[in-house]
């Protein structure tokens, strides 16, 4: 027996609370009434999927491809008959027809007339909804006329062409929550924290996001981005192999979420865990003969291949980080130590401390006179002049002294007799000594240039992604939504990025200003950069 048509009252009660688009549809608010809309209509069976329902009058059909593998049709009116009249509700059975196939007849009228009747009636339901969540400017004309001003929605109009046509007026994407969706796209699969039905998810949601926004991903990057994801683990080799041998046409998105779910549970099941290398590949081999053929010597070889080019990327990835960590020590390094010599040049020497000098020029020969004056603190380059005549020295603090003695020979008394007691002053400038010139500083005609203390403005990563907790210098894959320290951090906001965290930071938010200095992205960037 055909259960009746789907009941237009019990669908519109179930469409009541349905998000709104005012004051003015938008990407976000337009991509909320469609998935709730989605989750609705799914759970109502149709004739044509049990599992999916009426989710295909909603969605266009790149979208519906991947949740079901069989195109959606909108269900044609069968007529007031099969085969009679507009007046007559029944079909008219022909005279060659037997009671059997009269019946037969009548039964496929009525399965066809009560499936177009449940689409007429949630269409119905969903247009009312469209016509109650647009505001009233918002809505145009559908089916080409060109009306000025506002319309309701007819029962006639289609819901996919109406929500495709807010989303091409109103719904585009902005740049940054287009590299938001592609950071999402391309994260590899955390296999201890994730689970499959959660990268699956992802992975659709992006590709749907994609898919509205331009330009969209294929169903073929969709699926290889799935395997990368999958094969990268070291965890689904033999699931591997027999996806690998499937044909062409059984390689679609339905079917390869059912195989690697199939090899996900039986991981789990065999006591594999998240974590374990055997998994998959080992259940599997309790089940067949270990022998020694060359078809399984070939497989194990195989199986290991992949595995070692799944742990050799793992290798890769975390040397680029090392080196990526090593590149920025090295350089903190380098600027600690350019800080340290500054200061150092900026410290002028005490009044008798010597200056040192690491590699002197070779000495020429000097005077006696100016190779004495080497051997002199800076301070005292200059002292008293006196004279070369012997005798009788002069006059010093204690009266008459004795003289030089014996000449201008350097003889006893001739050196600072006659200004005992006097405290020497520094010379104001310091000239070359032969061929040597003064110290770092030691020329007082010479002014400290200061230092250019101005933060480096280039950036480490090649990208502009931001954080509100860990700032505005961070890899590709790091973002506010994927931050992997958001759980520390009860002001963190999935929804802060480069174009509105000045906004949320004038609103109380604490956001991390951590690299907002740097406004040049690196010359020659490498893989560890992005």
């Amino acid at each position: 027996m055909v259960p009746p048509p789907v009941d237009f009252m019990e669908i519109s009660a179930r469409l009541q609370n349905l998000p709104t688009l005012a004051p003015r549809p938008t990407a976000t608010n337009i991509n909320a009434f469609e998935e709730q809309l989605v989750d609705i209509l799914s759970t109502i069976p149709s004739a044509q999927s049990e599992d999916h329902g009426f989710r295909g009058l909603v969605e266009s059909e790149e979208m519906y491809a991947i949740t079901c593998a069989t195109p959606w049709r909108d269900w044609p009116n069968p007529g007031p008959t099969r085969r009679g009249t507009e007046i007559n509700p029944h079909p008219t059975l022909g005279q060659n027809l037997s009671s059997d196939a009269a019946r037969s007849e009548q039964a496929i009228w009525v399965a066809e007339t009560t499936q177009f009747m449940s689409e007429k009636n949630v269409r119905r339901a969903v247009i009312d909804a469209l016509n109650t969540a647009v505001p009233k400017s918002y809505r145009r004309a559908q089916g080409g006329t060109t009306g000025i001003g506002h319309t309701n929605y007819k029962a006639t109009n289609q819901p996919r062409d109406i929500l495709a046509q807010l989303r091409t007026l109103y719904g585009r994407p902005s740049p940054g929550e287009k590299e938001v969706n592609d950071n999402r796209f391309k994260m590899p699969w955390q296999h201890g924290t994730e689970t499959i039905e959660e990268l699956f998810n992802r992975l659709e949601e992006c590709y749907v996001i994609a898919l509205r926004a331009k330009p969209a991903y294929t169903v073929e990057q969709l699926i290889d981005k799935a395997v990368t994801s999958v094969q990268l683990t070291g965890l689904y080799p033999t699931a591997l192999l027999e996806w690998n041998g499937f044909t062409e046409e059984n390689k679609t998105w339905p079917g390869l979420k059912t195989h690697f779910t199939e090899a996900y549970d039986l991981l789990l099941t065999t006591g594999g865990g998240t974590t374990g290398a055997a998994g998959y590949q080992g259940a599997n081999h309790t089940t067949e003969d270990d022998d020694d053929s060359i078809t399984s010597i070939t497989a194990s070889i195989t199986n290991m291949h992949i595995a070692n080019n799944a742990n050799a990327q793992a290798i890769n990835d975390n040397m680029s980080t090392i080196t990526a960590e090593t590149r920025e020590l090295r350089a903190m390094i380098n600027q600690l130590a350019m800080m340290a010599q500054g200061q150092m040049n900026q410290q002028q020497p005490s009044a008798y401390q010597p200056y040192y000098q690491p590699q002197p020029p070779p000495v020429q020969p000097q005077t006696p006179q100016s190779a004495y004056n080497m051997n002199v603190p800076p301070s005292m380059t200059a002292p008293p002049q006196q004279t070369n005549r012997g005798g009788r020295g002069g006059r010093t603090q204690r009266g008459k002294g004795r003289g030089g003695g014996r000449g201008g020979q350097g003889g006893r008394g001739s050196y600072n007799r006659g200004t005992y007691g006097q405290q020497y002053q520094p010379a104001p400038t310091m000239g070359n000594i032969g061929n040597i010139p003064p110290p770092p500083g030691g020329n007082t005609n010479r002014q400290q240039q200061p230092r250019d203390n101005a933060p480096n403005p280039v950036k480490y990563f090649n990208n502009w992604n931001m954080c509100c907790n860990c700032g505005y210098d961070i890899p590709v894959w790091h973002t506010s939504q994927t931050c992997p320290y958001k759980q520390d951090w009860p002001h963190h906001n999935d929804g802060i990025n480069r174009t509105n965290a000045k906004q949320y930071e004038a609103a109380g938010w604490k956001v991390s200003r951590k690299g907002i200095h740097k406004n040049q992205l690196p010359n020659n960037p490498h893989e560890g950069q992005a």
